[in-house]
């Protein structure tokens, strides 16, 4: 079982077994730092169907870089990261329902065998073969938390200048493909994909869009 952050400085700890590691305590692998998921307004992905979901960024509690203080401080990367557009997503904004665990909390450390440890999401979950690690990603899993930061309010809907975007980039996309389609079969497999995709960023839209806010003068 891996250990949990609490936000404190990473802990230490062993394996509760090491034979699901190849016999031996602790991940083959480098130790990495702790850090912290944050959102940008600007930043979303699009799925298949025209669903958006938030694109998370890792800000890395790296002592001495990213504005992280040679003992670990992050206050002055939080405030800057702050000033640029992002909000740092709180750890307790993951819920035990929410993690494949079943704790709660974001990010999970898993101790190295020459020491450290290597934190990663609670969606990521290692196999070591060969002396190696491969890491398994629960993507459904992690895309319902994505969803669930929204319908909480830990995170605004989409700007509607977002859905703009990301509908004139389809639409852009859609005339290419069309353009493209007599002569190109790849070209024509992707225009029903592309509509397909529009149908559902109009459809996600109409049902989580945040309007354009304009100050009163």
């Amino acid at each position: 079982m891996p250990i949990i952050s609490q936000g404190a400085p990473p802990a230490t700890g062993i394996l509760p077994t090491s034979q699901a590691y190849g016999g031996n305590a602790g991940l083959p692998t480098e130790p990495s730092n702790e850090f912290m998921l944050r959102a940008h307004p600007f930043s979303w992905s699009m799925d298949g169907e025209g669903g958006l979901f938030p694109c998370l960024d890792r800000l890395w509690k790296t002592p001495g870089l990213n504005n992280v203080d040679e003992h670990g401080d992050t206050s002055f990367a939080e405030a800057m990261s702050a000033k640029e557009g992002w909000k740092v997503i709180p750890l307790d904004a993951c819920l035990a329902t929410d993690t494949p665990d079943g704790r709660p909390g974001y990010l999970r450390g898993f101790p190295c065998r020459r020491g450290g440890t290597v934190w990663v999401t609670a969606w990521e979950h290692p196999e070591v073969l060969a002396d190696r690690v491969v890491w398994h990603t629960d993507h459904a899993g992690y895309r319902a938390w994505l969803e669930a930061l929204i319908t909480r309010g830990t995170i605004a809907a989409p700007h509607s200048s977002v859905l703009e975007e990301k509908t004139q980039e389809l639409v852009s996309q859609l005339q290419q493909a069309q353009a493209q389609a007599a002569f190109s079969p790849p070209a024509a497999a992707r225009v029903e994909g592309i509509r397909k995709q529009l149908d559902g960023l109009k459809a996600y839209a109409s049902g989580g869009a945040t309007p354009v806010k304009t100050a009163r003068k």
